[in-house]
């Protein structure tokens, strides 16, 4: 694949950061004459390292772009509704954490569920490699049953429950969850005495 043809993570620019650091060094310590005659690919070389913020961004919005009008009739029924953009921004921005916050009614659910739909049909993402977290039991279980209704089997969780099961993996204590009356008696004895 071409750079163009990615998205390029956070994760990934952080890497190419850092892999490169010591030569961006190296090369900035020169003299001017040797980079700029001797060498002039050092100076290309500095000046893409030094502006890969821009360039990064730059080609992640071209993709996105490509993205979206590659698959716009994809967007446009997702169980017979159309995402409207920032809906479908979320599907195609495709960085390693995607953080979905809306009001309610904005269509948070049906986003998540395009976004599992478009990255296991359109991205060929392993359906496993996927966890969607939510807060509530209820809308645990509505996105189970949408991401259900489209046959694609990814894990989802509430925060504390995904936290109680790494607990519970990388651990062998008991966890307990105090009810209201036993923070309502460390609240009185201890904070409020």
């Amino acid at each position: 694949k071409k750079w163009k043809d990615w998205y390029i993570t956070y994760k990934q620019y952080e890497n190419l950061k850092r892999e490169y650091q010591n030569t961006a060094q190296q090369i900035a310590s020169l003299s001017e004459d040797i980079r700029k005659e001797k060498v002039p690919r050092f100076d290309t070389f500095l000046h893409v390292y030094q502006k890969l913020p821009y360039y990064i961004s730059r080609l992640n919005q071209e993709y996105i772009q490509r993205e979206l009008t590659n698959n716009k009739s994809f967007f446009d029924s997702i169980r017979g509704k159309s995402l409207d953009l920032q809906q479908r921004l979320v599907c195609v921005t495709d960085d390693d954490y995607t953080l979905v916050v809306a009001g309610a009614g904005s269509g948070k659910t049906v986003t998540i569920e395009a976004k599992v739909k478009y990255l296991v049909e359109k991205k060929g993402v392993d359906p496993k490699e996927i966890l969607v977290t939510s807060f509530t039991d209820k809308t645990v279980d509505e996105l189970k049953e949408r991401i259900g209704n489209i046959n694609i089997n990814v894990d989802v969780t509430t925060f504390h429950a995904l936290g109680l099961k790494i607990i519970k993996d990388n651990d062998y204590t008991v966890i307990s969850v105090a009810d209201d009356n036993k923070l309502k008696h460390e609240i009185d004895n201890y904070i409020l005495k």
